[in-house]
Parts: C-alpha cells; structure tokens; sequence
C-alpha cells in the first residue's frame, strides 16, 4: 500500500510537457442539467451516475442503481455536447461502479489554409527582405487572397470514457476513483491521454456534508499523432453544502464551492461554484446558481425514481447555454 503515495509522487514530479490552457477543455464543461443550474459544484450533483464525474465518492452513498443522459447546445447550436452515466452497486459494504462517456463536438469549421497569400513578409511589400519574407509561411500583414472554392470545412470531435469505484470509508466517510481515457480528433489530427480523479465525501450531522477532489491527480498528458504534447495539470477543490426543511415536505440545498485552477496548484486560477435548490416532494424542483459569475437558472420535474431537468445560463456573450437531463433510478 505504501507503493501507492509514492507513485503519485513520482509522476507528479517527473518532468512534463508544457501546460495548455486548451488541452482537453471539453472536460470542463460538466455533466447533468441540474448541476449545471447550480453553478457546477460538485456538491450540487446527487449520489448518482453523473458523481463519476463530480466526485467519485459519492457513487458510495447511493445504494441503488442509476442512470443518467445530457444534452446541451451552447454558442446558438454550433456546439453540441452529450453525456451518459450509469452506476450500479456491488457486494454488501456500499461499494459502487460506474460508466460514464462525454462527447463534443463541433461542426463546419472553415480551413483556409489554402487561400493563396504573397509571401512579402509583414510589410507586404515585395523585395524588401523583411522578417517573414519567403519564409513558405503566411505571417501577420501578408496579403491573402479569399477563395471560397479553397474552403475545407473540418469538424472537431472530442470524447472520454470515464470509469470510476467507490467505497464507504467508516460510517460517514466514502472516498472514489476515476480514471478518464481522452480521445480528440481535430481536422485529421488525433490524440489520445489518460488521467485520474480523486474524490472524497463526509456527511456530518443537520444535513451538513463537505467534498474534496483532486482533479488530473498525476497531470492528464495528451499526445498529438503530430509529436505534439500538452498537459493538464492538477486542481483542487473544496466543497460544503446543506439540506434542510423548507415547509411541508419541501425542503431546500445550499451549496459552496472554492476551487484551485488547474493550471498550477501553487498559484493558478481561483474559481467558485454556488447553488440553491427547491425541492417539493421530490416533484417539482427550482434552481438558481453561479459559476464564477457566471449565472445559470433551472427546473426538473419528478415522477417515481424518474426525473427531467433544464437549466440554462442565458448571459453568455456568445450566447445562451441550454442543457437538458435525464435520471432514472431503480
């Protein structure tokens, strides 16, 4: 068991490629309508199918099977993204598995690589010998010649397979694991990666709980068929929330995230995650939330272990974000 701190030490420390604030983005974007309401915390997510993705200890606190689909469009259609979850308990100590996939894609993305340009270099002018003259490469202030006939339109797709364990860790603790095989296709070039997540989960008493996750725990490597490399770094974060009444068979859910970005532990981008939630009688539920500002807004409706959700952030300068979700449990 000692072997297994020291692994992650190893590989935490060995040296690696530069980091990419664009590597593997898609995996940012969350899982599940309801989550999505409320400011993507990873508390704002149930014991369910879609904590393969929030926090893997919570599949440990559900004790029935469950499954989960998403899907959303963001930026007026142009981009489309899906999920699917499913988590199942095994043996009789509240362990669990899950199975989780997410898809991206984007669609008619136009390549001009081919538009013809004078290679004069940046002062456009020929004979000058300035920087970037006959270099073979277009460079800023070379005059380029548009033709839509050289159009290629290319597409981007990307996807992950998620597969994650949990088990109780005494009588209010549980802790979970996930491991993230990232695959991405991107105008004929692919690559390919593989990282970890680490979660852990309390529930205290007066419906008080408390998360933390360690995200990319060892560094997501992602390698281009091109030679190219890019890493995604770890991240922190921690989370506190709590359910209590709010009338007759309603009740209400606060939760509160801080989160470390992942570009550098020591130093990185700060984020924060809010959320409220109303529920009554496990029917009809409203929601409002925050991610770092940004708001969102949502509703679900319920039926015997059964559920839809929307949400949707409306403020987005490249326009409104829509999600909708499914949950069955049995």
């Amino acid at each position: 068991m000692r072997a297994i701190p020291l692994f992650i030490l190893f590989a935490w420390l060995v040296p690696a490629p530069v980091q990419a604030e664009g590597a593997a983005d898609f995996l940012l974007m969350g899982f599940g309508a309801r989550s999505f309401a409320l400011g993507d915390g990873m508390l704002a997510s149930e014991q369910d199918a879609s904590a393969i993705y929030w926090n893997p200890a919570l599949l440990a606190r559900a004790g029935w099977r469950s499954a989960e689909a998403m899907h959303a469009e963001s930026f007026a259609g142009a981009e489309g993204y899906d999920a699917f979850a499913i988590a199942v308990p095994v043996g009789t100590g509240g362990e669990a598995v899950s199975l989780g996939l997410l898809r991206l894609a984007v669609d008619h993305i136009p390549d001009t690589g081919n538009f013809r340009f004078d290679d004069n270099g940046a002062d456009g002018l020929p004979g000058t010998h300035d920087s970037g003259e006959g270099n073979g490469r277009w460079d800023p202030g070379e005059p380029v010649t548009a033709d839509p006939s050289a159009v290629r339109w290319r597409s981007d797709v990307e996807w992950a397979l998620l597969a994650g364990y949990a088990r109780p860790l005494g009588a209010r603790g549980a802790v979970g694991v996930c491991a993230k095989l990232v695959r991405q296709s991107l105008a004929g070039q692919g690559a390919s990666g593989l990282g970890f997540d680490v979660g852990a989960h309390w529930a205290g008493p007066a419906g008080l709980e408390f998360a933390a996750r360690a995200r990319d725990l060892t560094s997501t490597r992602i390698s281009w068929d091109t030679g190219a490399r890019e890493r995604i770094g770890p991240s922190l974060g921690l989370a506190a929330g709590r359910e209590m009444p709010a009338g007759p068979q309603a009740h209400l859910k606060v939760s509160l995230e801080g989160s470390l970005g992942r570009w550098d532990l020591a130093g990185g981008r700060s984020e924060w995650h809010a959320g409220l939630e109303y529920a009554w009688r496990e029917l009809i539920f409203l929601r409002a939330g925050s991610s770092s500002g940004d708001a969102g807004f949502g509703a679900g409706l319920g039926l015997r272990g059964f559920r839809v959700d929307y949400a949707t952030r409306p403020f987005h300068p490249l326009g409104a974000s829509h999600r909708l979700s499914a949950l069955a449990r049995w």
